[in-house]
């Protein structure tokens, strides 16, 4: 049985365009809804740390590194989307516990007196006296 632990390697088996190649896959799986997106990250992870491997021991060139970091950002931003696609549709399935019409009930009718309309003076005395000036 295989051991759990991760063996320390002090040399990359992979290459730059070998990881960026499985990052535009991972992206294509995951945005056709054909992987978990939780697994992708797993997998992205394992990817991210390649990647640290392979700076380390030998620095890829400047294009190879610009591919990498463009493979990486669509691949965090197709994740991102899946997860929060995710999200939304289980609150979707959420059940709403306020019936529909009692939303507004829930909140005092407000008053004409309210200290923000005596602020604008549209609750103050001198202005319901106005207007009742003006009614008759």
């Amino acid at each position: 049985m295989p051991s759990t632990k991760k063996a320390l390697r002090s040399k990359p088996v992979s290459t730059a365009p070998g990881l960026v190649s499985l990052l535009y896959h991972l992206v294509h799986a995951t945005s056709q809804g054909l992987l978990d997106p939780e697994l992708a990250r797993d997998v992205g992870r394992l990817i991210y740390s390649e990647i640290e491997t392979l700076q380390s021991a030998s620095p890829p060139s400047r294009i190879d590194m610009d591919l990498l970091r463009e493979a990486a950002s669509r691949f965090d931003d197709t994740v991102l989307q899946a997860r929060s696609s995710l999200l939304i549709d289980a609150k979707s399935r959420i059940p709403d516990l306020i019936p529909a019409g009692n939303h507004s009930d829930r909140l005092p009718p407000m008053r004409n007196d309210s200290p923000r309309f005596a602020a604008s003076g549209k609750g103050s005395v001198e202005a319901k006296a106005a207007s009742a000036v003006n009614d008759s």
